[in-house]
């Protein structure tokens, strides 16, 4: 029944009955309607679990939960393994135990490769697991022949290699968050391997740069730099067709807004360590300043992309701002109680705006946070009647 419902889909987007991003919205619910499963078994469908494809049925949620059992009855064996052996048989032994479910998940994923939409969620979560165990695995590869952020950095591009063959052969919200993932660790494994170049007396792994002014600079440069790529990976995403590209699209712009948010906050508001002392890089209202004007950057290309994801993002960034600036001049003046008074009327503040400033942004356009996901209806001079599908669909 799928392919003649696919087929009048296509021959009404022909017609011009509907438009294109309707036809692929219905293309979608067919695909993922899940006709082969008894709707008692199915769970409610939520705004999560909708935003990763059809409803998750108790069989496949069990499915999950069996093969999570699984990995960590081999993750307890291999450090039952590795604890047993000595040096440097212990290394090879964790080596071995995280490529070898690295691939069983890969060839895992490539079997249900676009089977059904069930299937295909489940292809996406082994392969972004596959994609975990790489770079863990190469990572503590590294560490037999190295020391300090060279290991953590090359375990990240491992990762960020596999994770874009991934989303080039399964293109899903799951090799999605893979792909961006590795690509905020590689950024992170940078700064740390920057970090040891240039201090390497109080070098720290992580990319916390312990070098004032001048390391707020380049990480917040960093950082910067690594949302301007994402979202760059955004715009490629919105050239596709369909919901399931513009979840994906919704999906790297938060991502890209997030990475510019919390990545300068992190640079701008640490406190660093002296012999006596600790004192914070920069003076708080100035960091605070830096963070807004990410915000108001991040709100203006939501307005120019009809972009609620950024809004969020933007969102995040005054909540930041705030908190630091409340908690930094308010809380040893007027006490901790008025401080988390004004803390929790901010939080209910900025969410009530930022519902409202997404819905002007969106303007109900579909896939994207804040907006109205309903399929656009039809001009009037094209309005016929919606066809039916259990009427034209053939009996028996």
């Amino acid at each position: 029944m799928s392919d003649i419902v696919l087929a009048r889909i296509a021959a009404w987007e022909a017609a011009g009955l509907v438009d294109a991003t309707t036809a692929a919205r219905l293309r979608d619910a067919e695909i993922g309607s899940g006709h082969e499963d008894e709707p008692a078994l199915a769970a409610p469908a939520g705004m999560a679990t909708s935003f990763f494809g059809p409803a998750v049925s108790i069989v496949e949620a069990f499915s999950y939960l069996g093969g999570a059992f699984v990995l960590a009855a081999w993750t307890a064996l291999i450090a039952r393994l590795a604890n047993e052996a000595g040096e440097p048989t212990r290394d090879w032994i964790l080596v071995a135990g995280m490529a070898l479910p690295g691939a069983v998940f890969a060839v895992i994923g490539f079997v249900l490769h676009g089977r059904s939409a069930r299937l295909s969620r489940a292809a996406g979560v082994a392969l972004l697991l596959s994609v975990g165990l790489i770079e863990g695995g190469v990572t503590l590869n590294a560490d037999i022949f190295a020391d300090g952020a060279i290991t953590v950095l090359a375990g990240a591009v491992a990762g960020l290699a596999a994770a874009i063959a991934y989303r080039w052969y399964h293109p899903s919200v799951l090799t999605q968050i893979a792909l961006l993932a590795t690509l905020t660790g590689v950024v992170q494994g940078s700064l740390g391997l920057i970090n040891e170049q240039l201090d390497p007396a109080s070098a720290v792994l992580g990319g916390s740069l312990t070098t004032g002014i001048r390391g707020a600079a380049i990480a917040s440069a960093a950082w910067l730099a690594c949302a301007l790529v994402i979202g760059l990976i955004a715009l490629l995403e919105d050239r596709g067709s369909g919901a399931p590209a513009a979840r994906r699209a919704a999906l790297t712009r938060f991502w890209a807004g997030v990475v510019a948010v919390v990545g300068v906050a992190t640079a701008v508001m640490r406190t660093e360590f002296g012999d006596d002392s600790a004192h914070r890089v920069m003076e708080p209202w100035i960091s605070d300043l830096i963070v807004l004007a990410v915000s108001a950057v991040l709100l203006q290309r939501a307005f120019r992309r009809e972009s609620g994801a950024f809004v969020l993002a933007a969102a995040l960034g005054v909540v930041i701002a705030l908190t630091d600036f409340n908690f930094s001049y308010f809380a040893e003046a007027s006490g901790t109680e008025i401080a988390l008074l004004v803390e929790g009327l901010l939080l209910i503040a900025i969410a009530f705006a930022a519902e409202r400033v997404s819905r002007r942004v969106t303007k109900g356009r579909p896939g994207d946070g804040g907006g109205s996901s309903a399929p656009p209806a039809v001009p009037e001079a094209e309005a016929q009647p919606e066809p039916d599908l259990a009427a034209e669909a053939p009996s028996g």
